[in-house]
């Protein structure tokens, strides 16, 4: 698993260690698909997401809500990412999955959270912490 699931009070808590920016914008997107799970393993379907904010932590929070809200709203569940452009306040990336039933999710995210959301600078990459209010 690319993440570990931290105990939190009331909500849903992750930790994402990776070695670059890239896999850990990647690794934080795969944790929050298997929460709710229902993930996706088909790409049949690709959506282009293109943000610009004013910090990392604000850039991975808006691309985790940016991905819930395509979910929400088109039943896509994405289990793919490519990453053209991805630096402190910008990313361009591609999104793959597959329409899904979302009747059959076990966990319903209401949303990503900036509680505690700093994402840190280690020897060996990168690491966050993400909570989503359940």
């Amino acid at each position: 698993m690319p993440y570990q699931l931290i105990d939190h009070t009331a909500d849903v808590a992750i930790r994402v260690k990776a070695d670059s920016l890239d896999n850990l914008f990647i690794d934080s997107a795969k944790g929050m698909f298997e929460i709710i799970g229902n993930p996706s393993h088909g790409v049949d379907q690709k959506v282009h997401i293109n943000l610009t904010t004013e910090s990392l932590e604000d850039l991975m929070h808006d691309w985790l809500t940016e991905l819930l809200y395509i979910y929400e709203t088109d039943n896509i569940s994405f289990s793919k990412f490519k990453f053209k452009k991805l630096d402190k306040i910008h990313l361009e990336a591609t999104a793959y999955g597959q329409v899904i039933e979302p009747e059959n999710a076990q966990t319903e995210i209401k949303a990503v959270t900036y509680h505690k959301l700093k994402i840190k600078k280690e020897k060996k990459g990168y690491r966050v912490d993400i909570i989503f209010d359940i």
